[in-house]
């Protein structure tokens, strides 16, 4: 990127010009004054914002406040909201929202072959009629009406950029705001006839420009147009001219509306397919849970990885791969909607056939999700009963060392050693201690001092612990370990 970028306040980063190439900075932007855009990330909220630079202009910090204080606060869906406008290294910056793509009205039309139809036409003249009428309605002008500053953000949606700056660049117009509102409507009026024509109009050209879009709209349409120019109405006798054709760009709005909830339906299913793909993943193929290897092979497990490959693991008549988007999706709202239609599911080989409905299925998956999260919950609880004790303990130990006493310390730590007892009141049967993954050795095995030593059943014989803490340590009795043996 040119050098330009290390004139960028720190606040900002992720910045990239948005002014063509060809331009010079010491070129005069729309607005009459070097300048130059960027598109940046705020350093505080990660928002993009478009950040336009003027150079070499005469201006103080609490110019830049006044008009700061002024539109800051101001939000209409039809302009390009006023973030921050500040002074920094002898530079003015004003930090505008960020639209994507957005084109202005020159860069959309002029020049362009293709006429312009005359309901676009009217839906621009109310959008833009829609913004003057709430900033009039403020005690204020926009003075940045015209094809250079409207962007066409998305579809016929306009916006009034740059709102704010003339008014920091231009500081000591003695112009009351009488007559800046009154220039308003009539760069309203040279805007739309500008987009009309498909060329830039000049007062010396306007003749010329009505005479090229005679033919091409109504009466109505030209007539308003002269009169936006010639003889500008206030904002409120333009709104009761437009009051007719309001009411067909609120139908529009009202039909864009319902497109977009329409999508927002289509995210929500997805949502939901989400959802229960999560809670399958979640089930099958776990490797172990409750210290049972074969947990997610049994039960209602079994049958919702019969359902996995149902939906994922179609083949066709000579047993080749078969992806139908589909029918997965279609089973999966089955499955969401508990519906009572039968399936039939069937192992790789053949050997367990099940005919079962959506309902069960779907009954089957919450049983098992919800084993899982009781689990979770457990031992997230446990976690915190183990933190307390030991938090106990170690203001024990303090205690103990203070008045001289002796307390049994782990080797190489700071903690009191829990006694053998305590920890296997604490410890669940069937359940791995969550603390102590940290202290298992290879192949998944607790070291030996951690390892209860005997277990007494109920018939007070001495046999082997009911439970393991480690996932086979590599021996032969030690089962299918998942683990590396120590030393290979």
């Amino acid at each position: 990127f040119p050098l330009d970028h290390k004139e960028i306040p720190p606040r900002y980063h992720s910045i990239f010009p948005l002014d063509h190439e060809s331009k010079s900075r010491q070129a005069s932007g729309s607005f009459g004054y070097p300048s130059a855009v960027f598109k940046v990330v705020g350093t505080q909220d990660s928002v993009t914002y478009a950040l336009r630079r003027f150079d070499n202009v005469r201006t103080t910090p609490k110019i830049a406040q006044v008009a700061q204080d002024r539109w800051g606060s101001l939000r209409h869906p039809n302009i390009v909201a006023l973030h921050k406008c500040f002074v920094y290294q002898k530079a003015l910056f004003f930090v505008h929202a960020y639209w994507p793509t957005a084109q202005t009205l020159i860069e959309r039309y002029v020049g362009s072959r293709q006429p312009v139809p005359e309901h676009v036409l009217w839906s621009y003249l109310i959008q833009i009629t829609a913004a003057i009428r709430t900033v009039h309605g403020a005690g204020q002008a926009c003075r940045c009406i015209g094809p250079a500053h409207i962007l066409v953000t998305s579809g016929s949606r306009i916006r009034i950029g740059g709102i704010g700056v003339i008014d920091v660049l231009e500081y000591d117009q003695v112009k009351s705001v009488v007559e800046h509102q009154r220039e308003d409507i009539v760069s309203l009026g040279m805007t739309l006839l500008t987009v009309a024509s498909r060329a830039i109009v000049t007062p010396q050209t306007i003749n010329q420009a009505m005479i090229a879009i005679a033919q091409q709209y109504s009466p109505v349409m030209q007539t308003l147009l002269i009169s936006l120019i010639t003889k500008p109405p206030s904002v409120a006798e333009l709104c009761g001219v437009l009051a007719s054709q309001s009411f067909d760009e609120l139908g529009s709005v009202y039909a864009v509306a319902d497109g977009i909830e329409h999508h927002l339906a289509n995210e929500f299913q997805n949502g939901r397919i989400l959802k229960l793909l999560v809670m399958l993943g979640s089930i099958n193929e776990r490797p172990e849970y409750r210290m049972d290897p074969r947990w997610s092979e049994t039960g209602d497990r079994y049958m919702l990885k019969l359902f996995r490959n149902y939906l994922f693991h179609q083949v066709d008549e000579e047993g080749q791969p078969k992806v139908d988007f589909g029918h997965i999706i279609h089973s999966l709202n089955k499955l969401d909607a508990g519906d009572p239609e039968k399936i039939l599911l069937a192992s790789p080989d053949q050997r367990a056939i099940l005919v079962v409905s959506f309902t069960e299925l779907k009954q089957c998956m919450d049983r098992a999700f919800a084993d899982l999260y009781a689990g979770h919950q457990s031992n997230d609880g446990l976690m915190n009963a183990v933190t307390e004790q030991m938090a106990a303990m170690q203001v024990a130990a303090q205690q103990s060392a203070t008045s001289g006493g002796m307390m049994m310390m782990m080797p190489g730590a700071g903690v009191p050693q829990m006694p053998m007892g305590m920890m296997g009141q604490m410890m669940t049967p069937g359940m791995p201690h969550p603390g102590m993954s940290h202290m298992r050795g290879p192949g998944g095995a607790m070291p030996p001092s951690f390892m209860p030593h005997a277990h007494t059943p109920q018939d007070g014989s001495v046999g082997k612990p009911p439970f393991s803490y480690g996932r086979g340590g590599g021996g032969r009795g030690g089962g299918r370990g998942r683990g590396r043996r120590p030393g290979r």
